[in-house]
């Protein structure tokens, strides 16, 4: 009977577990110890088991109607942010999918073939259409999970256009993902300049 209830109130558990974050998880991992105990010999997982479970379990969730991160000593402001609800990731082959639709990235026009198009101008082309354009809260979940971001990403800055910054002079930037030194890592570009064809927006396939 102890054996079934404790195994009833991990269910329980995983069940709330999204929502709860890293501190969370803390939480549940102090009252797996406590299961061990009243368990006996039962074999609970460790925190690295228990992790890999849940990824293969629920995937990589993402609440991308949060606000978002804006960056230490960056005195930045939100100047909008597209909320999207929270969403599921995941990585098959070399292509990254947010539920289940592919990430593609997409480049106007005025940026193929070597072309070039103000970000102001650039900002305007993209949301005039039907693009879902990804949101700053999936750049930085990237970045803690570096394994899903696809390698053909590498040699191009990917922006996040779902989130739209204003800097302290007034001034409007956008996020992006590139790899540099080995790793992954953000940056951000401002719209007065020009994007080239190598700096294309993080959208999902139609």
């Amino acid at each position: 009977m102890k054996l079934l209830a404790a195994l009833k109130f991990v269910v329980e558990l995983l069940t709330q577990l999204v929502t709860l974050g890293e501190e969370g998880l803390g939480r549940i991992m102090e009252r797996m110890n406590y299961i061990r105990e009243i368990t006996g010999r039962v074999h609970l997982p460790t925190i690295q088991e228990f992790t890999q479970f849940l990824d293969q379990a629920v995937g990589h969730i993402v609440d991308c109607d949060a606000d978002p991160t804006i960056p230490s000593d960056y005195n930045w402001t939100i100047e909008r942010h597209i909320k999207s609800g929270k969403v599921r990731l995941e990585r098959r082959g070399d292509t990254l999918y947010v539920d289940g639709k592919k990430v593609i990235l997409h480049l106007v026009k005025q940026q193929t073939r070597n072309g070039v198009i103000l970000g102001h101008e650039l900002c305007k082309e993209l949301e005039k259409g039907k693009l879902v354009l990804l949101s700053a809260n999936l750049l930085d979940y990237l970045l803690e999970h570096p394994e899903l971001i696809p390698d053909t990403w590498k040699g191009k800055a990917v922006f996040f256009w779902g989130t739209v910054y204003r800097g302290s002079d007034g001034s409007l930037n956008v996020r992006y993902l590139g790899w540099d030194d080995g790793g992954w890592s953000w940056d951000y570009y401002w719209l007065d300049y020009g994007w080239y064809s190598n700096r294309p927006a993080a959208v999902l396939a139609s």
